[in-house]
């Protein structure tokens, strides 16, 4: 991997960590917004990620989808055959979302307001990997109660 790549890859992966951490404090309302702004970072993926991102629903697609209040089956779009995936809620709890994607090491899960936040979380958190810079988070004071990125 050349260095205009791997720099190519890191600011992807910055915009990633930015829509993960975005997914831990949105509301429901803001989900729409987070699945077509998800769509567009993955749309523009670099190199071997490009490829692997490569027949994502078009624009369009996905307004429809979410004017129809579908923004669960929205975010289900942009992972079903992208990456292994677990969706949890406890009867009285937040939706959580377990992202694991083919050839990295590990996985990755968030909370949500909603469905779609929650796997929007993961799935971004899981492909911005160290762009989360969660060693530096754990220094900071807790954050307010019900913003948590797992």
């Amino acid at each position: 991997m050349n260095d205009q790549t791997a720099a190519a890859i890191c600011a992807w992966q910055e915009q990633l960590a930015e829509i993960a951490f975005n997914c831990a404090a949105a509301s429901a309302d803001e989900a729409a917004d987070l699945v077509l702004a998800t769509r567009d970072v993955l749309a523009g993926a670099p190199g071997e990620w490009g490829r692997r991102f490569a027949g994502l629903p078009d624009r369009a697609a996905l307004i429809a989808l979410l004017a129809a209040g579908a923004a669960s089956t929205a975010a289900l779009s942009l992972v079903e055959g992208r990456a292994g995936f677990l969706l949890s809620q406890a009867q009285a709890g937040c939706p959580m979302a377990t992202v694991v994607i083919e050839g990295l090491t590990g996985e990755a899960s968030a909370e949500g307001d909603c469905l779609a936040t929650a796997l929007l979380g993961a799935l971004t958190a899981a492909l911005a990997g160290p762009a989360l810079k969660l060693q530096d988070a754990q220094s900071v004071s807790a954050p307010a109660p019900g913003v948590r990125l797992n």
